[in-house]
């Protein structure tokens, strides 16, 4: 169902409490009814590998609020300092969202970032970023790229929109 990116291995929420104390990012998958894929209540669109995908807001307002969908992973291993890792993810935009961003990037973190009882943005720098104006459509895929020199121990990765509404670039895409 919606909101069950724990049901994903290895991927968890860092905020708590779902509705108005945090995000409830989606896990959609082949074998499920409501959140499925390629179809589900966001549109259509089949995995880029596999059998499923995340699904998280990168912005959104509710009143004069700011509203922010995140997921996390443990990395395999810690980082070693002043390596370069080369990170590479894909994002693609639901068919109903209104509008798009290209404000998605990744921050690595040495421990686990959670119980967060907000739904604003995080309040880390994002290590990578997308390329400004490399929005997303309904149809593809984008990638979203680049090398990281870590500081050392690094065990966690967070993806999400890290900018205030204020910096958050958006376009209309389906005025309807």
């Amino acid at each position: 169902n919606h909101g069950q990116i724990d049901s994903a291995l290895f991927w968890i929420n860092p905020t708590v409490g779902g509705g108005a104390y945090g995000g409830t990012p989606d896990y959609f998958n082949q074998c499920s009814i409501v959140a499925g894929v390629p179809l589900n209540g966001l549109g259509s669109q089949q995995s880029l590998s596999g059998v499923g995908y995340s699904g998280i807001y990168l912005r959104f307002t509710i009143g004069t609020s700011e509203y922010r969908e995140y997921i996390e992973n443990a990395l395999s291993f810690p980082l070693t300092a002043n390596s370069c890792y080369y990170f590479e993810m894909y994002f693609s935009l639901g068919d109903y969202s209104r509008y798009t961003s290209d404000a998605i990037g990744v921050y690595f973190s040495d421990s686990l970032i959670t119980g967060i009882t907000n739904y604003s943005h995080l309040p880390y720098v994002q290590h990578i970023q997308n390329t400004v104006g490399n929005f997303p459509d309904i149809v593809n895929w984008t990638k979203v790229s680049g090398n990281y020199t870590a500081n050392g121990g690094e065990s966690y990765l967070i993806i999400g929109n890290f900018n205030p509404d204020s910096t958050t670039t958006i376009s209309l895409t389906n005025p309807t």
